[in-house]
């Protein structure tokens, strides 16, 4: 019954950031607030967006990043592109070909002529050039995104905008 949630010889013990307990300011269990480090991610994450480059688009890419202790199975899971203009996805990429994605492995979703570091797993766009909206290119102007989402669990994992906040 201790607010620390351990107790030592039958007392309440302070909080610690090891004590396998999440407790006082902590934000998860023995990390984050003001004293202990922080929190581990739990899930993937959009690591980078390469989404314009000087002359044609041709080397676009979107990295994703597995920050969990174990391989991450990506059968459901897709990557949506968001026009951020009329906040409406124009077109989506299925990961699931790219079966697990292994603890800090990364996923590169790319143009064909993009080489990833060694290690990483490739997936390429169905087509070249100008994939990812920037601007008015190809879009209806400025800001865009890219949402990582889990469709068999209708779940949001990670998000990303460029040129701007898309605030719906």
């Amino acid at each position: 019954d201790c607010k620390s949630g351990v107790c030592k010889l039958n007392k309440c013990a302070p909080p610690t950031c090891m004590d396998g307990k999440k407790n006082g300011d902590e934000n998860g269990i023995d990390c984050g607030g003001a004293t202990c480090g922080s929190c581990p991610l739990n899930h993937l994450v959009i690591n980078e967006v390469d989404y314009d480059q000087v002359g044609t688009d041709g080397g676009e890419f979107v990295e994703i990043f597995n920050s969990t202790v174990s391989g991450v199975s990506l059968a459901g899971h897709k990557l949506i592109l968001i026009d951020g203009v009329s906040n409406a996805p124009y077109d989506f990429v299925d990961l699931s070909p790219a079966g697990t994605l292994g603890p800090g492995q990364y996923l590169v979703v790319c143009d064909a002529p993009v080489t990833p570091a060694a290690g990483a797993i490739k997936l390429t766009f169905a087509s070249d050039m100008n994939r990812l909206q920037n601007g008015l290119s190809g879009g209806t102007g400025s800001p865009d995104g890219v949402a990582l989402i889990d469709d068999t669990n209708d779940k949001l994992i990670d998000a990303v905008s460029y040129e701007g906040g898309i605030t719906t």
